[in-house]
């Protein structure tokens, strides 16, 4: 079965979505009543792919016979779209993650300075602050050992930058980062949130418990429809088992993990990830022809089908309700009128003659 979503990206010389990304399906609308022979039913998708794509670059088909293809009708970019977005950016505040230059001395020995990523990270929210202003509302949170201690309002992404961090000795106490009850308090302050909504996480993938797990927040935020984004980095090497659950968590939401090989490549990085969440559309399939009368199965049941953006192909399953091709067509009302018109002229002057034969039939009662 093909994948349902982006493999992971994890070197920086991959394009951004070499394979599409399914995010979800907006919803499948059947014709209005009365114009179904002229409105077929639509199935709208929700697509992550590159930049730049018009209809004639996607494909609708069945999976269980490829010969019923549909072209896409429409196509709106993100960047184009009236659709709202409420993106949470969670910096991992922990100081073996951005680092402490001058950390208070141990007893009477001056403490060695611990590496981190500040700046880079202070690069990067600069870079996610350039996300589409139009519709858009963003908010930093710094986590530590548990949910972030202050939940900012979203605000323009023009105001949520570097300064977000706030100073630096704010974070020199935190020493673990509890990413995954981040992920929870973000999950639910986006849930009353309207339009597409996304999480994007910053840091070195590790969380406060080395066997946490995400299984059951990937359920909560996929039936949510919320996307999680990873930028991932490190002073040190990552730990390659965390990183690989961070990856699993942003595969099955619909987003991607990006990482950096060395600190600087961060902002970099950090561009491509920006693309990522831009780059996304929204396309609508017919999902019948009226010239050949080729339909998808429309039996009210789920069906496995197959998207394809110019030569890559990603699997989505949709639940097609039951709807009937071509629909019978209703008498037509004019002739209606006219053959009752018709059938009562005849019935009327049926009558006529009859009340003339019987008439005739009645003696004279003055010839008796």
């Amino acid at each position: 079965m093909r994948a349902l979503l982006l493999v992971l990206v994890v070197a920086g010389s991959l394009p951004v979505h070499a394979e599409p990304r399914i995010r979800g399906v907006r919803s499948v609308d059947l014709p209005r009543p009365g114009a179904e022979r002229t409105e077929p039913p639509r199935l709208v998708l929700s697509i992550g792919a590159p930049a730049g794509l018009g209809p004639a670059d996607f494909q609708l088909m069945s999976t269980e016979d490829e010969a019923q293809t549909f072209g896409a009708s429409k196509v709106v970019p993100f960047q184009d779209s009236d659709e709202m977005m409420a993106m949470i950016v969670l910096v991992d505040g922990k100081v073996r993650f951005l680092g402490d230059p001058e950390p208070d001395p141990v007893g009477a020995e001056p403490a060695a300075p611990i590496p981190g990523l500040w700046e880079e990270v202070r690069g990067s929210l600069d870079v996610l602050s350039r996300v589409r202003a139009r519709r858009t509302r963003v908010a930093v949170w710094v986590y530590g050992e548990g949910a972030p201690a202050e939940r900012l309002a979203l605000g323009e992404p023009a105001l949520v930058n570097g300064d977000a961090l706030g100073g630096r000795k704010e974070h020199a106490a935190t020493r673990t980062g509890g990413l995954r009850r981040a992920l929870e308090a973000a999950q639910g302050r986006l849930a009353t949130e309207e339009g597409r909504r996304v999480i994007v996480v910053i840091g070195d993938g590790t969380d406060t418990l080395d066997e946490v797990s995400y299984r059951d927040v990937e359920n909560e935020l996929g039936a949510a429809s919320i996307e999680v984004y990873a930028l991932v980095g490190s002073p040190r090497a990552l730990d390659a088992r965390a990183v690989a659950k961070l990856a699993r968590l942003t595969r099955a939401t619909g987003g991607a993990l990006f990482r950096a090989a060395e600190p600087a490549e961060l902002p970099a990085q950090a561009e491509r990830l920006l693309a990522a969440v831009e780059s996304v559309y929204t396309v609508v399939f017919p999902g019948a022809r009226a010239d050949d009368g080729a339909k998808l199965p429309f039996d009210g049941t789920e069906h496995e089908l197959t998207v394809r953006v110019k030569q890559e192909e990603v699997g989505v399953t949709v639940r097609l309700p039951r709807w009937d091709w071509p629909p019978v067509a209703p008498p037509d009302p004019g002739v209606r009128w006219w053959l009752w018109l018709l059938l009562g002229g005849i019935v009327l002057v049926a009558g006529v003659v009859v009340g003339v034969v019987l008439l005739r039939r009645v003696p004279d009662a003055s010839r008796r």
